[in-house]
């Protein structure tokens, strides 16, 4: 979902760049680098998202030696410190946090792993493996032990999930275990998650 949205967003961004040099009567090939750097004007978005069509624009030769300057990222403003993490974590263990089982896994998985919700909704009971009392999760190629408060509340929510049938991955097997609450035998959509 990130990426279409992404890869849309640098087309309409190259479009704009297309409007502003029809506004000027300028033919694409006739773009510099003095008015390429005045429209983008140091911001870091239009700058990101022009950046592969200037680099596009260079090698196919309609332009030569147009550069976008990225200005320097700024750090994070919004990260919870040490005690914030914890008490959340801590939070959604215990179920003190008022949320659902499965929104409970979903963000221990994100605080813990900081795995990413565009693989967390495609997880099924068959990436849940338990071998000689330890528990594995396969969030990546490699399934990985995970601890066991955490291990408890996958099991409890692969046991809901077992019996129901909108779950049920299309051609049987295992189970989302996120399943979509609409649409059956799909995983969640991302951004519900």
């Amino acid at each position: 979902v990130g990426v279409a949205g992404s890869a849309r967003e640098r087309v309409r961004t190259a479009a704009r760049l297309l409007g502003h040099l029809d506004q000027k009567s300028m033919d694409l090939g006739a773009l510099t680098q003095d008015t390429l750097d005045r429209w983008t004007n140091g911001d870091r978005p239009r700058s990101s998202d022009i950046a592969p069509f200037i680099s596009w624009l260079n090698r196919t030769g309609v332009t030569r030696g147009l550069t976008v300057e990225t200005p320097r990222m700024a750090e994070p403003s919004e990260i919870n410190d040490e005690g914030v993490h914890r008490t959340l974590v801590r939070g959604l263990i215990t179920g003190t946090a008022t949320t659902d089982l499965a929104t409970r896994v979903a963000g221990l998985l994100v605080l813990l792993y900081g795995a990413r919700i565009e693989r967390i909704h495609k997880l099924t009971t068959d990436d849940i493996t338990t071998e000689d009392g330890h528990t594995y999760l396969a969030l990546s190629a490699e399934p990985m032990e995970i601890p066991t408060p955490l291990a408890q509340l996958i099991g409890r929510l692969a046991r809901e999930v077992e019996s129901s049938s909108p779950a049920l991955l299309r051609g049987g097997g295992g189970r989302y275990l996120f399943a979509s609450p609409t649409r059956p035998h799909e995983p969640i959509h991302p951004t519900t998650l």
